[in-house]
């Protein structure tokens, strides 16, 4: 298992023990155990529960970026620029993590609309 694999199973542990409601709880032992590898490999790729979620993270800002259009975010207004970032963002995260947000879907949906309404009603 490469480094980019064993990120990506931690990542998954991580956002499952998250969503179910187990964060507290979670910490390098029991990533260690719930991902049967041993604590050294573990500590190998992040130091902290929090590390995973900073990585998840990254990696959705990395292919948000690569659907981007510079040329057309220029061409729109700053309310429209926000909107598209956040749609790229929640396209990048659907195609990333669809199984995990699945049974998420509609506080996800939630979350989108009220940050876009805060957005409008603060222009």
């Amino acid at each position: 298992m490469d480094n980019k694999e064993l990120k990506n199973k931690l990542i998954s542990i991580a956002i499952k023990e998250l969503l179910a409601d187990r964060w507290h709880a979670l910490d390098i032992k029991r990533l260690s155990q719930l991902s049967k590898l041993p604590m050294e490999k573990v500590l190998l790729e992040c130091s902290t529960k929090h590390n995973l979620i900073d990585y998840w993270s990254d990696n959705i800002n990395s292919e948000m970026v690569e659907n981007l259009s510079i040329l057309e975010l220029k061409q729109v207004s700053k309310k429209e620029r926000v909107l598209e970032l956040m749609l790229c963002r929640f396209d990048a995260i659907k195609t990333k993590s669809f199984v995990l947000l699945k049974e998420n879907m509609e506080l996800f949906y939630t979350i989108m609309v009220i940050g876009f309404t805060i957005m409008v009603i603060g222009s």
